[in-house]
């Protein structure tokens, strides 16, 4: 399960969760994608992968997508939707494994161009990312 900070014991926090991505460009990536059923709107990301559990990965981020939809100050097309249809309403597929994190990214990229933009929750991937701060917690 996820939590919000200080709500749980037994944590891990989301900040310690991202420093251990490897920062060597020789990690696994996977590039997910999470439709929702009802409307068929389309999100692809990446994420470092946990050891070769490239399925449980995808999960692990999709509930981390959830718990941000979550906050009311995330408006994004993804948590709006996540907030509507809940998060039963979505398939989380892995679609890619790639090695490096730029070539992960240069990937992801192509996969979201690939989109008929009028699906795309991915309103902003195409512009630099910015690392958050977020304050999750995972209950592994």
């Amino acid at each position: 399960t996820i939590t919000l900070l200080g709500q749980n014991t037994n944590e891990i926090r989301h900040e310690d969760y991202q420093n251990t991505q490897k920062e060597k460009d020789d990690c696994n990536n996977v590039i997910y994608q999470i439709t929702c059923k009802a409307t068929g709107e389309r999100y692809r990301g990446f994420t470092f992968a946990r050891n070769r559990a490239f399925q449980k990965t995808a999960k692990i981020r999709w509930k981390l997508h959830v718990c941000q939809a979550k906050e009311p100050t995330r408006n994004g097309k993804l948590q709006q939707r996540i907030r509507e249809y809940g998060d039963k309403g979505f398939i989380v597929e892995v679609l890619e494994v790639v090695r490096g994190k730029q070539a992960a990214l240069t990937r992801e990229k192509e996969l979201i161009r690939e989109l008929n933009p009028s699906f795309d929750m991915n309103e902003q991937s195409l512009r630099p990312r910015k690392r958050t701060q977020d304050k999750y917690v995972l209950n592994i």
